[in-house]
Order: C-alpha cells, then sequence, then structure tokens
C-alpha cells in the first residue's frame, strides 16, 4: 500500500525575490527557493513527495518557517502563509528542484518580519495537506483496520484457548478453506509458503499483487506479522499457484493449403463434362 503522506517540513536554498504591486492584493514578494540538497533526511524533499506540496498549495496549507538570523545565532522559526507559484522545476546541478512563492508585505509585517530578513535566515516549507482523506485513503485505512481487528481476534482468541488447555475455536480462513490433504498443487505452494523467509514471503505476496506494507502495523510482533502473511498467501494459494507455475503459450500449428481435389473422393481429371 502507497503511503499516503500529509505533512513534511522541507529544508530551503534561498535564490532570490521579486517585489511587486499588485492590485487589490498591495506588494507582494514573489521568492525562488531550491530544495536543500543537504537536509537532514526528515527535512530532505524527493520528488515522490510532490503529491504533498501540490496538496498542501490546493488546500491552502503552505506556510514558511523562517528562522531569523541575530549575531550569528538562529531565532526560533516564524510560520508565515505562503502560495505556490507556478510548477516545480529540476535542473541537472545537483540535481536541484527549483521553485517559486509568493508572500504578502502585510503576513510578513504581521509576522514582525521584512523581506530583508530572507538573505540571512534558515528558511524550510512546511505542507499539510487538508484533512478530508480520499475516497481511496478512505477505503485502505477502513481495509487495513478490519483486517487488523481479524487479527488481533484470532490472537487473543488462541492466547485465552492455550492459556485453558483447549483448542481453538477460530480458525483463520485461510486453514477453514484449505482443499484437503493431497491437493498436489496446494501442497507445493505450501511447502514453499512455508520455506521462505520474510524476505521470500514479501516475493511472494507482490506476485499476486498483495502490498507488503499492508502489514505496517505497530500495534503487532513482526512475528505476529510474518504468521498472518503466511495466512494470507494459503488463502490465495490458486493465486500463487498460478503465478509460479505460469500457463505456457499454445503451440502454434502451422496450416498449410491443401491441393485442389485433395478432399474429394476421385481425381478431378475423372470429371466428365459432358455429365452435367
Amino acid at each position: 500500500m502507497t503511503t499516503h503522506r500529509t505533512y513534511g517540513l522541507y529544508s530551503l536554498e534561498f535564490l532570490g525575490l521579486t517585489s511587486k504591486d499588485v492590485r487589490e492584493i498591495g506588494w507582494v514578494h514573489d521568492i525562488k527557493w531550491a530544495f536543500a540538497l543537504g537536509a537532514r533526511p526528515e527535512r530532505k524533499f524527493e520528488l515522490d513527495h510532490a503529491h504533498v506540496l501540490f496538496g498542501a498549495a490546493d488546500t491552502g496549507g503552505l506556510k514558511l518557517e523562517i528562522c531569523p538570523r541575530l549575531s550569528g545565532e538562529h531565532l526560533p522559526g516564524i510560520l508565515v502563509a505562503t502560495t505556490l507559484q507556478g510548477n516545480l522545476t529540476t535542473v541537472a546541478e545537483g540535481p536541484k528542484t527549483k521553485f517559486t512563492t509568493r508572500v504578502s508585505q502585510e503576513a510578513l509585517e504581521q509576522a514582525g518580519l521584512t523581506s530583508a530578513v530572507l538573505f540571512e535566515a534558515s528558511c524550510s516549507l512546511e505542507c499539510t495537506v487538508g484533512d478530508m482523506p480520499t475516497l481511496e485513503e478512505q477505503t485502505e485505512a477502513q481495509i487495513l483496520a478490519e483486517l487488523t481487528a481479524n487479527r488481533h481476534l484470532q490472537q487473543d482468541h488462541g492466547q485465552l484457548m492455550a492459556d485453558l488447555g483447549a483448542q481453538p475455536l477460530l480458525t483463520a480462513a485461510s486453514q477453514a478453506d484449505a482443499p484437503t490433504p493431497g491437493n498436489e498443487a496446494y501442497d507445493r505452494v505450501a511447502a514453499q509458503v512455508a520455506q521462505a523467509d520474510r524476505a521470500g514471503v514479501y516475493t511472494l505476496l507482490q506476485l499476486i499483487q498483495i502490498d507488503p506494507s499492508d502489514w505496517d502495523d505497530q500495534t503487532t510482533t513482526p512475528e505476529q506479522d510474518l504468521a498472518s502473511m503466511r495466512d494470507t498467501l494459503l488463502l490465495h494459494w490458486e493465486a500463487l499457484a498460478a503465478a509460479l507455475n505460469p500457463v505456457p503459450p499454445r503451440p502454434t500449428i502451422p496450416l498449410h493449403p491443401k491441393e485442389p481435389g485433395e478432399d474429394l473422393p476421385f481425381p478431378l481429371d475423372d470429371t466428365d463434362p459432358a455429365a452435367d
């Protein structure tokens, strides 16, 4: 499952600004930036984070974190609302990703700043995407929550029955739906699943279009996650068997045209035109 980021704080490199008077807005500053290449990992912008930047821009969630410098020391950051102007541009040097944001003079003044501080300040771009998740995010979150709740129920039930010294009454769907012993295809898949290490289980899941990151759950142990992954593979054993042993293409049989009269019970030369 793809991670849907909704927040990012990215270090910036100041490249310059242009100030102008815009009708009905007043003075604004179009500031040119590049995402800092040497930023700490948690503040480094990657191109696959672009959806966070554009999502925040679309929902009014962009802010500049400006840390003014005073006597060689950076002061605490001050957040100032900003907007994105145009698109991102990636250039060969670095490579660097450049872009432009617009800040109003009024917003700077309300924060007690002037445009001059930008030349010495340390700046970052805070991106906060609107709180409303997309339909895809809601669906994925609901499915993951249901799977997690089901795993917890099975684990709690198994532990309770073990404490009582009894056999579990609830069985995993993979065990309930498994073929009876003697099914060679299922037995081969089950053996391969049992012998696979964690990396191998990840590979098998990906073969049947299941994302191993679906098990990124902090409330379960890695051992529990691995056991659940194996159960899921056995639940989809037929798809896994097909992926491991794809059906070979059907052979092409060349067709040769028949000779005239080949299928007739008599040679064409024996026909008598006068008989017609």
